[in-house]
């Protein structure tokens, strides 16, 4: 199927096959709202894969730290799991040490991943990567952030993808 797919699309990349190969999958009974351990995202249907396209990503998070989108603290940001491998990142800076507290919402059938750090001289340094809480998890810590950027990169840990939204929260604790 993925061979099909490839002919009539060959500048996909391999994420995009996946994504067009699972999104039209026939759910099975059971599992119908989202990815599970048990049956996936159901079983394939190439017919439906090859009259599909991919998903509009206009609004969605920078997928490289060069492209992190500004956030600030204290406010709430959404995005998605568009893709599989998508990978979102944000931004923010600040003026003095403070600590803040990273949220992100649980999503059904996602395992939600942040991963954190700031830069010193242009350099990324001081990581922090959660992954607490599994499947359908909100993950939450805090991070102490020294006078400059700070980043932040969101992704679904088994690389899967969904159509429901995350919600992200950066506040000042300290």
């Amino acid at each position: 199927m993925a061979s099909l797919l490839l002919s009539k699309y060959p500048d996909y990349s391999p994420c995009q096959i996946e994504y067009l190969l699972e999104k039209n999958a026939t759910r099975l009974p059971a599992y119908k709202d989202y990815w599970n351990i048990v049956a996936g995202y159901g079983r394939p249907r190439a017919d439906r894969a090859l009259s599909d396209k991919l998903p509009k990503i206009t609004a969605d998070a920078g997928n490289s730290r060069g492209k992190a989108k500004s956030i600030k603290l204290g406010k709430t940001y959404s995005d998605r799991y568009h893709m599989p491998m998508d990978s979102d990142w944000f931004k923010f800076s600040s003026t003095k040490k403070m600590t803040v507290k990273a949220e992100l919402s649980g999503v059904s059938g996602m395992d939600g991943t942040v991963w954190m750090d700031h830069t010193i001289k242009g350099e990324p340094a001081d990581a922090r990567r959660t992954n607490d809480r599994g499947l359908n998890g909100t993950e939450s810590f805090t991070y102490t952030v020294l006078p400059g950027t700070s980043y932040l990169q969101i992704y679904e840990e088994n690389n899967h993808w969904s159509t429901q939204s995350y919600k992200l929260t950066i506040t000042q604790v300290k």
